[in-house]
């Protein structure tokens, strides 16, 4: 206990705690966002580039203008940053980002190629259509966006000099829905036509090089793509058309995502830069999307060897003990 002891006081510089408002005050933003399962937000970044001094007119982007007494300067910027939903941080009240920047460094290419795209459009009307590809219901900002297509919701307060805007994405797209016509091209022509602004993200789906299937000219209601069930690693959806049609779901593609359509087999493909997309046959279907890396079913493979080996091992050591 006493080694423990001191190792918690030689450390304890290092790993400082906080006021527990920190963690438990409930952003004043959330209120505007209605139901946040269905929510998903895109928090403007301050710290890209210079866009603090080209939106807010200052350096540093964790100005702070009200602090609670008795907090320090860093334990207030955290609350502020909280309080504006910066991500990762919305995620711990149900609220999905996307568009968000790479901080840690592991996007897939495509993503992050998707991410840069989204920065360049940025107010122009491809830029507004790329925010409802995307199935963003919400934008937050601490500087005006209506500008930009945007539609003010309200205004709330905050700890940085600016309050927090949030803003609507108008007609914005459901995040999983169905396609009628598919287009094959490298990542350099999707990209090229994400940002053309005759693009109809409703009626055509960019896909990577590949097979395609014929397309049809089908019209989908919004009700014909259901959400089922999901867990981080699967979702489960139930879908409805006249015609084939493409299953468009607005969450990363990655290669260890698999999916099966009636319980068969079915490919996954890279659409619009970064998302899936699963080609339907007409009439009801139930598609169930499972992520299984490679990388996970080779640790589990060998976990299970070396599991084998230990208790084989062992086995032959009391037998041993026991002559």
């Amino acid at each position: 206990m006493a080694a423990i002891g001191s190792l918690a006081l030689a450390h304890q510089p290092l790993n400082p705690g906080g006021p527990r408002e920190i963690f438990t005050l409930r952003p004043a933003p959330l209120r505007d966002l209605g139901d946040s399962a269905q929510a998903r937000i895109w928090v403007y970044d301050y710290f890209d580039g210079s866009a603090s001094q080209r939106y807010l007119h200052r350096a540093d982007p964790l100005a702070i203008a009200q602090r609670p007494r008795g907090w320090s300067a860093e334990e207030t910027a955290a609350l502020a940053m909280r309080n504006y939903l910066f991500p990762p941080s919305a995620g711990i009240w149900n609220v999905r980002g996307s568009f968000d920047e790479d901080f840690s460094q592991v996007y897939p290419r495509p993503l992050e190629a998707l991410v840069r795209l989204a920065r360049r459009l940025e107010g122009t009307p491809s830029g507004l259509q790329l925010l409802r590809l995307g199935a963003l219901t919400h934008v937050l900002a601490l500087h005006d966006l209506a500008p930009s297509g945007l539609l003010p919701v309200a205004t709330e307060p905050g700890f940085f000099p600016e309050q927090v805007q949030v803003f609507r994405v108008p007609d914005a797209l459901p995040r999983a829905r169905l396609v009628p016509a598919a287009r094959m091209g490298t990542e350099g022509e999707t990209a090229a036509r994400l940002a053309d602004p005759e693009f109809d993200p409703q009626m055509e789906v960019l896909l990577d090089d590949g097979p395609a299937e014929a397309p049809s000219t089908m019209a989908v209601g919004p009700s014909a793509v259901k959400i089922v069930e999901e867990q981080p690693d699967r979702i489960r959806i139930e879908t409805t058309s006249d015609a084939p049609a493409w299953l468009v779901l607005a969450d990363t593609w990655d290669p260890g995502w698999h999916a099966t359509v009636d319980g068969e087999p079915a490919p996954v493909r890279r659409a619009n830069l970064a998302f899936r997309a699963i080609h339907l046959s007409a009439g009801s279907h139930v598609v169930e999307q499972l992520y299984r890396p490679t990388s996970v079913l080779v640790g589990a493979s060998v976990s299970a060897i070396a599991w084998g080996l230990a208790l084989v091992f062992g086995a032959w050591s009391l037998r041993r003990g026991v002559h």
